[in-house]
Parts: C-alpha cells; sequence; structure tokens
C-alpha cells in the first residue's frame, strides 16, 4: 500500500477505525522508534565491518635509455647531436633500443614491485584481508608496458596463486588527452581507434608563452650561477662548446612556448650520466663527474621540469583526465557492486607514466616535495619542484573509516652517496606537502593527511581535511586556465569497457565540478546517525507526554480505542515490516 492510498478496512462495513489525535501521535512515535532501530541497527552492523583502505599509486617508468639528439638549443624544432657536447663516446646501450627500459631498469621495477606488495600483505594480514585486487592503467609507451609488467612480476613474486586479482588497460586518453589519433585497449578487450583528441586546446600560443616567461622570471632556481654549471661541465666533458658564445647560459621561451637554450643540452648530458650509471653500464659514461656534482645536475633538471610542466594551461589540461581517475581510484563508492565493496579484498590502482605526469598531477593538485640525501635541494629551492626520479610514485592511501588522506611520495636511491648500486627493491618515502607552505607540521618524513569534513551536532563547520579537500584544490586550480575544466569533465564520457582498469566510473561526476556548486561529501551515513541521535532524544521526551495523556484517556477515547485495537495492531506489524511505511497511518487518517 502507497502513501496517499485509500484505506481498505478488513471491519466490518459498519466500523471505521481512526486513531484520536493522541492515539496518532502514539503510532507515530512507534512507527518513528522502529525505523530508528532498523537505521541504527544497519549502521552499527556497518560500521561493525572492517573498512578498508584504498591506495592509488602515479610511478613513472624505469630507467631507460636515452636518444642522441638534443631538441630546442637553437630555435624550436632544432635537433642537435648529443655528442657535440662531450669529447668522450655516448653511452652504449647495447641492444636497448632508444628510450627504452635498461634490463637493469626492469630488474628495478620488479624489485619495488616486491617491495610495496610485501608492505600491502603485511597491511592485509593485519586487516584479515586474504586477497588483493590490482588494477594497472599504462600509458601505450613500450616503457611504460614494461613498467607495467615488471611490477606485475614483483607482485606475483609476494602473493600466492589465488590471493590475487590483475587488471590491465592502456589507455592513452589519461595521459595524452590532447594528441590525435590515440588508443586504449585492455587485456581480453578489443582495442578502441579515436581519430580526435580526448579534449581540445583552448589556450593560445601567446597565452601559453606568457605563463613560462613567467614561471622564468619567478621560479627559484638551484643554488648557483647557471655559467659555472656549464664551466663544470666543459671540464668533465672535455667540450668547450658550453661556454661558447656571447651568452652561454641565456634563455629563452619561442613563440609556441617551448624553452630554447643549451639548458636542454644539459638535461639531456644529465640523464645520459645519471641513468648510464645507474645501469652499470660498462664502459662508464663520463667517469670523473662525482656523485655531488651529478645530484646537483641533476637539480637542474627537476628545475625544468616545474617550469615548463607546472602552472600553465598545458600541464592543467593534459593532467585533468588523470586527476579524475585519480580521485574516483579514492573515493570511497556508493553503490556499486558487491564485489568492489567487499571487504575481504584491498583494493590497489596503479597508474603508470612519465615525470612529467607526476609533475603536472602535482601541479594540479597544489603538491610539492623534495627528495632526501643523496638527491640535492638547495635552500631557495625547497618546496618548489616536484622531482620524480626513475622509478618513483606518488602514492595516496584513502583510510575510509578514519576519512583521511595519506599522500607521501615513494623513489629509489638509484646511486648511493658512496657511489653503490640499487638493488634490493626498497624505496625511500617523503611527504608530499600543499604548495607554498613553508613547513611540514608533520616533519619530512612524517605522513601528510587531510581529513574530510565531518557535520557536527550543533551545526558549525569543522576544517576539511580530506578527499573534499583535494576537490576544490583541483576545482580551483582548474578554473584559473581555459580549457582545463572542460577536460577535466571530458574524462567523464570514456567508455565504460575501458574504466573497469581504474575502479568502477573513470573520474567524478561533471556536476560536482562546476563553478558555483559546491563538491559533495560523501557522508550520508554519517548524517543518518547524527539525525537518529536527535530521533532518540526528541522521541525519549514526546514518549513521556504522550504515555501520561494515553493512560488517562476520555470515556470516548477508551471507546474508540477498545474497537480499533485489533486493527492498530495489524498496522503497526504491516508497518514495521518496511521502513516505507512511516507515513502510512497519516495517510489513512487524512484520506478518511
Amino acid at each position: 500500500v502507497l502513501p496517499g492510498a485509500p484505506f481498505i478496512s478488513t471491519a466490518p462495513p459498519d466500523v471505521l477505525y481512526c486513531p484520536s489525535p493522541r492515539s496518532r501521535w502514539l503510532v507515530d512515535l512507534l512507527v518513528l522508534t522502529a525505523v530508528q532501530l532498523v537505521t541504527n541497527l544497519r549502521s552499527a552492523r556497518k560500521m561493525s565491518r572492517h573498512q578498508p583502505r584504498r591506495h592509488v599509486y602515479l610511478f613513472r617508468h624505469c630507467v631507460r635509455s636515452t636518444s642522441g639528439t638534443v631538441d630546442d638549443v637553437n630555435f624550436h624544432g632544432s635537433k642537435t647531436p648529443l655528442s657535440d657536447y662531450t669529447s668522450q663516446p655516448l653511452p652504449d646501450w647495447r641492444s636497448t633500443e632508444s628510450m627504452d627500459c635498461t634490463r637493469r631498469g626492469l630488474k628495478i621495477m620488479e624489485g619495488e614491485g616486491q617491495h610495496i606488495g610485501r608492505e600491502l600483505l603485511d597491511e592485509m594480514s593485519s586487516n584479515g584481508q586474504s586477497r588483493i585486487r590490482l588494477r594497472f592503467v599504462s600509458d601505450i609507451t613500450k616503457r611504460d608496458s614494461d613498467t607495467t609488467l615488471a611490477l606485475v612480476r614483483g607482485f606475483y613474486d609476494v602473493f600466492e596463486r589465488g590471493s590475487i586479482d590483475v587488471s590491465v588497460t592502456y589507455d592513452q586518453d589519461l595521459f595524452k588527452p590532447l594528441v590525435a589519433n590515440r588508443m586504449s585497449f585492455g587485456l581480453k578487450r578489443y582495442i578502441e581507434y579515436n581519430q580526435t583528441s580526448l579534449c581540445e586546446k583552448r589556450y593560445s600560443n601567446e597565452t601559453y608563452k606568457a605563463q613560462i616567461e613567467k614561471r622564468l622570471a619567478t621560479l627559484a632556481r638551484p643554488e648557483g650561477d647557471l655559467l659555472d654549471i656549464y664551466k663544470v661541465l666543459q671540464k668533465v666533458t672535455g667540450s668547450d662548446v658550453w661556454v661558447e658564445g656571447d651568452e652561454p647560459a641565456k634563455i629563452t621561451v619561442s613563440e609556441e612556448g617551448t624553452i630554447l637554450g643549451k639548458i636542454n643540452a644539459l638535461r639531456d648530458l644529465t640523464q645520459a650520466m645519471f641513468y648510464s650509471s645507474a645501469s652499470n653500464m660498462s664502459p662508464e659514461f663520463l667517469p670523473d663527474v662525482t656523485v655531488d656534482q651529478l645530484y646537483r645536475l641533476l637539480e637542474w633538471t627537476y628545475w625544468y621540469q616545474a617550469l615548463t610542466e607546472m602552472d600553465n594551461s598545458q600541464a592543467t589540461t593534459i593532467a585533468a583526465p588523470l586527476a579524475a581517475s585519480i580521485l574516483q581510484a579514492l573515493r570511497e563508492e556508493e553503490g556499486g557492486d558487491e564485489a568492489d565493496d567487499d571487504d575481504d579484498v584491498l583494493n590497489v590502482s596503479i597508474f603508470v607514466g612519465h615525470d612529467t605526469d607526476i609533475s603536472r598531477v602535482a601541479s594540479l593538485f597544489g603538491l610539492r616535495f623534495d627528495l632526501d640525501p643523496p638527491y640535492y635541494t638547495s635552500p631557495r629551492a625547497a618546496g618548489l619542484y616536484a622531482p620524480a626520479p626513475p622509478g618513483s610514485a606518488m602514492h595516496f592511501v584513502h583510510d575510509v573509516a578514519s576519512q583521511f588522506v595519506e599522500m607521501t611520495f615513494v623513489y629509489p636511491v638509484l646511486i648511493a652517496a658512496n657511489g653503490h648500486l640499487y638493488w634490493d627493491g626498497r624505496v625511500t618515502t617523503v611527504s608530499m606537502k600543499k604548495r607554498n607552505s613553508p613547513t611540514d607540521a608533520l616533519g619530512r618524513h612524517g605522513k601528510h593527511k587531510f581529513r574530510r569534513r565531518r557535520l557536527s551536532v550543533i551545526g558549525s563547520d569543522k576544517d576539511d581535511r580530506g578527499l573534499r579537500l583535494l576537490e576544490d584544490r583541483i576545482k580551483s586550480n582548474l578554473l584559473k586556465y581555459e580549457g582545463a575544466l572542460e577536460c577535466f569533465k571530458r574524462a567523464n564520457e570514456l567508455p565504460s569497457w575501458r574504466r573497469e582498469g581504474t575502479s568502477r566510473s573513470a573520474g567524478v561526476s561533471a556536476g560536482v565540478i562546476e563553478p558555483g556548486i559546491s563538491i559533495r561529501s560523501d557522508g550520508s551515513a554519517e548524517y543518518l546517525r547524527i539525525l537518529s541521535s536527535i530521533g532518540i532524544v526528541c522521541a525519549s521526551v514526546i514518549t513521556i507526554l504522550l504515555l501520561k495523556k494515553h493512560f488517562w484517556p476520555t470515556a470516548a477515547e477508551r471507546a474508540n480505542r477498545d474497537i480499533g485495537e485489533y486493527y492498530l495492531e495489524m498496522d503497526l506489524r504491516m508497518m514495521l515490516r518496511s521502513a516505507e511505511g512511516f507515513y502510512l497511518l497519516e495517510s489513512r487518517c487524512m484520506m478518511i
């Protein structure tokens, strides 16, 4: 029987029962108490179950080989042989193709998979979980795919057969949304080709150039003059090209917004030195470079990355789909299938891309981080870059029970301060902190936590410290750059079969990110518990008053109660079976 439907009584035709106002209030109270009891029992049972943690990683790929050319030294689109900047032969990568993972690089990633797998296995043991669900989403570049498979092998070395469930998806849309002729595919799934880009470039070259020029003028550089750095390179490479010209240390920006100058050669040569040493290549490339000099040169490559891939229209637009998928993988799902909400399963989503992806996502999330020694960070540059060496990853953990989100950065020390090479898969962990924050309240090695908003009983607002804080921060950054918000929305239109590799939905709904619309907090269960508590207090007071009236009824009320007692019992039995019967009795009386 639906609320508002005619009341069909089983009583004799000459007897039609409708409770008196006093009795009706008692019936409503009893029904409210029953609904309250059901709600509290369901809430208690849900709270008694273990609330799992959701892990999300954004990895940079393996240690790779390098190409033999340098782009954009003299003008946009120019290519210069890297051999022009050194008198010694370039690294011999042997059978490794250009820009692919080295053999040692793949072993390193496999070791990281084992190390992280053991940490997750310990968490599962402490939580009483027996299975882990790994969802890999990779860029289609070969070194990203090889890194993904190396991580999978590492996990399989830790987990027993039958306790691990792995899905792999290759999705160009999440990593290159501005590239046309894109494709996405998954294992045992068909390939989807698209002739147009996922997102449209809305910003102009003039705007992008102005943003890069502003960053060039304001972003703090590593300590030391760039010309002095070139003199060090002149010494270790045996080439005078570093100091030739009227202004060898000059850096300019092309009309297209690309960086021009010898800084591009510094970046590529430093990468060749670092990757070849980490891969234990023989003969050693530029052996006169000390470990300290190498890490100081690396800081300039991280400055270059922060200059070109953070806080601009292009970086924000490209990062939007990936950021949306990361948020959705972190979010506590509502109304999904039971398999994904199984408390016996630890859900882990792993995205595999490039150092540029980490820089862009860090920029969109408003996060910065520094690496511990032997990686070098100049005092004036602390908290301004997002350095991402090979094998590093942003790590997000959403604790569903406590509503906290932990954000850390993990990375391998590929070359120790004493020159020893990295082998065993261990990673170092540092905290990621909010941009422009001078200090980290929890310390450099602490876990930076943000908690989601909770509604207090008296209705006062508390600090927002969880997913909502991240979403609000992303919303603010998206609105700064033309076209970024549209690209974020476009990520929600991806076909459903491709969303299975990350979570049940790729990206948050477009409506929650519209300007002027506050992003919702997933706290419906908490609100019900608060309202239930208020209802119990009110019901207790009303019960005392109504029972007092009920036990001293008038003669007419006693007669009416005696006639309808049987039918009242029938109605209560029916309404207690379903919470939807709350308004049933009231509707019947109104119809009468």
